[in-house]
């Protein structure tokens, strides 16, 4: 039986994505999987051309879709009990000589399996290598234990996953949620991270291609870019670590996230100090940054400060703040969050 389906959302035209998917394609062949490409690119030639290996390679067609659409429906078309989920521009193979893991023997408390991520650039093909693996036995443990390792990404994203965490973590987004700003991914792996330590499989290096996210001035125009997309005004890159603190309390709530209600506050509390009080230390050292916006960093600060708070009124005035970017934003949020508590 095949425990694993690498879900790949393809928007590539078959050109520029056909390198990527054969590697892909040769590994699933290899190790017994599943590659379910969603392809909402408009282009006929990818499902043509895999016609033939239709054994390992199923394509759907999406046309018109969203990127998080496009994941979720190889996600939903998976039947296996793990998933990774794979770019259509980066790249997987076998590390010759290296022992495995065996997902099905993967301890009930490990939410999945992490590969060798080599980091590459064009001309550059191999900027760092991360390793690790995540087995430490508290949710706050392992939020610390990825920040200091994680080497500025968010490669977490790309390992093998229980299919049917990777899904409820996605649900609040996928289902309730109009506005989806794109870096949401943080937040998933830290929710995910929440809910279960994180093994290394060193048989499997996963090639990422850092592409727009090679230089700084690429990398603030994506991400202004995800708040454009999402109707909001490019400045609110400016608190992109407030909109995480939201997605991050959120996909804490969810009912699939099993923790004791001290684990999943003491959780919550480690995010409110990492991201909200990184923005304010930021903001404090960077005042011209943050200039006109003095009584939103106030309002912050001062949710921030209540030691009396069970963290409903941070998520309040981050709400607030949210809504004053995006007419009915709040309400939104407000709604986002009651759907995602009751499951549905």
């Amino acid at each position: 039986m095949s425990l694993v389906s690498l879900c790949m959302p393809s928007r590539r035209p078959l050109a520029t994505s056909k390198a990527s998917i054969d590697s892909m394609a040769a590994y699933a062949r290899a190790r017994n999987c599943r590659l379910i490409i969603s392809d909402n690119s408009d282009e006929q030639g990818k499902a043509a051309h895999y016609a033939a290996h239709s054994d390992i390679v199923t394509v759907l067609q999406n046309p018109g879709a969203g990127p998080l659409d496009n994941l979720m429906r190889t996600v939903e078309a998976a039947d296996t009990p793990f998933i990774l989920p794979v770019g259509d521009d980066d790249f997987i193979e076998e590390a010759a000589g290296a022992a495995g893991i065996d997902l099905a023997r993967l301890p009930d408390d490990f939410i999945g399996a992490r590969p060798t991520v080599v980091i590459f650039a064009a001309g550059e093909p191999e900027l760092r290598r991360l390793d690790y693996a995540l087995p430490e036995d508290s949710p706050v443990d392992r939020f610390h234990a990825y920040a200091q390792r994680r080497g500025g990404c968010n490669s977490l994203y790309y390992s093998f996953f229980r299919r049917d965490s990777f899904l409820s973590v996605h649900e609040p987004y996928w289902r309730m949620r109009k506005t989806v700003i794109g870096d949401f991914d943080w937040a998933v792996t830290t929710s995910l991270l929440f809910e279960g330590k994180v093994a290394h499989d060193p048989s499997t290096l996963y090639r990422y291609d850092l592409g727009r996210w090679r230089r700084q001035e690429s990398i603030d125009a994506s991400v202004r870019g995800f708040y454009l997309d999402a109707g909001l005004p490019d400045w609110a890159a400016k608190f992109d670590l407030l909109f995480k603190y939201l997605d991050v309390f959120v996909t804490t709530q969810r009912p699939s996230l099993s923790l004791p209600e001290v684990d999943r506050l003491k959780a919550l509390y480690t995010a409110t100090i990492a991201l909200l009080g990184s923005l304010l230390r930021n903001a404090a050292q960077n005042a011209e940054r943050y200039r006109g916006f003095e009584d939103y960093i106030a309002e912050l600060k001062a949710a921030v400060s209540d030691p009396s708070d069970d963290l409903a009124s941070v998520f309040d005035a981050c709400a607030r703040i949210a809504g004053r970017m995006k007419p009915g934003f709040e309400d939104e949020l407000h709604q986002w969050l009651a759907a995602t508590r009751a499951g549905h």
